[in-house]
């Protein structure tokens, strides 16, 4: 069976940068909120499509152009904000 090429995207913080935050920290794991939003209409306005997981275990046909955004390490801003900014978008 032919096998669908997905982009998934991970974000470990979604907060602004403290002082002491590392470069390294601000580069790869550290997401403020206004990136996240132009990040998400970026994906949108380049017809991307969302979808969840849960989709996959049906066996139902994968959207137009899908693509997969991960939350992960369990921080109390990613209910927050990512599903605030995903649901304005229609995510």
């Amino acid at each position: 069976t032919a096998r669908a090429t997905v982009p998934v995207l991970c974000y470990h913080q979604l907060r602004n940068w403290a002082s002491g935050d590392s470069a390294y920290n601000k580069s790869v794991l550290i997401c403020p909120p206004a990136n996240l939003a132009r990040q998400l209409d970026g994906i949108k306005d380049a017809g991307y499509t969302t979808f969840s997981l849960k989709h996959l275990r049906t066996g139902a046909e994968l959207p137009p152009k899908p693509v997969i955004l991960s939350f992960d390490d369990g921080k109390d801003s990613q209910p927050l904000v990512a599903g605030h900014e995903l649901a304005k978008r229609g995510m």
